[in-house]
């Protein structure tokens, strides 16, 4: 760096990228660290949590089907946050939980996907629930534009794209935009 006429380092930066983890087959997705490795990595390695207090089985079921779907996750880690803030933002952005086995007792990662036969579900009714209420909030309380705020992996800066719905401008007479981070992806 330093030459005939630089008497200084220039300011520089790098990508740094790990996507094997060393959790299963499915860590690498497309460069991208699939997100139930990810969760699991922090647990495990970064938070100390011994693997027996782990569903080990769900992560891996989890990180087999991120990984059919192609979802994977890039981090722009330019400030330290609680490990549990990283894991709320894996979990949200893959529609995701952690909870506690009843049987075991141990972590078990859950994603939300439409794998379940409606005819198991449980029926909600006048006669097992009460006191529900619905109220439909005002036109002045709806949103007209959706920003999706997301960090860009050509230049690792943050870009977004916006949704816009003309009916419901159009209604409420000016624009009110609703911004959401995402920037795991």
């Amino acid at each position: 760096f330093i030459g005939d006429n630089v008497s200084s380092v220039p300011q520089y930066s790098c990508v740094v990228r790990r996507t094997n983890l060393g959790f299963s087959d499915y860590d690498d997705i497309n460069g991208d660290v699939n997100p139930a490795s990810a969760i699991w990595y922090i647990l495990v390695k970064m938070t100390k949590l011994h693997q027996d207090f782990i569903d080990e089985e769900s992560f891996k079921s989890c990180a087999y089907t991120l990984w059919r779907e192609g979802l994977g996750v890039s981090f722009v880690m330019s400030s330290s946050q609680e490990t549990i803030e990283w894991i709320k933002e894996i979990l949200r952005t893959i529609d995701g939980v952690i909870c506690i086995n009843p049987v075991s007792g141990k972590l078990h990662l859950r994603l939300f996907r439409d794998d379940y036969a409606v005819a198991n579900l449980p029926k909600i009714d006048e006669g097992n629930s009460n006191d529900v209420k619905f109220t439909r909030k005002a036109w002045d309380a709806t949103y007209s534009r959706c920003t999706i705020n997301f960090t860009d992996l050509r230049n690792f800066d943050k870009n977004s794209i916006s949704g816009v719905n003309s009916a419901t401008r159009a209604t409420i007479g000016y624009e009110r935009n609703y911004n959401v981070d995402f920037m795991a992806i």
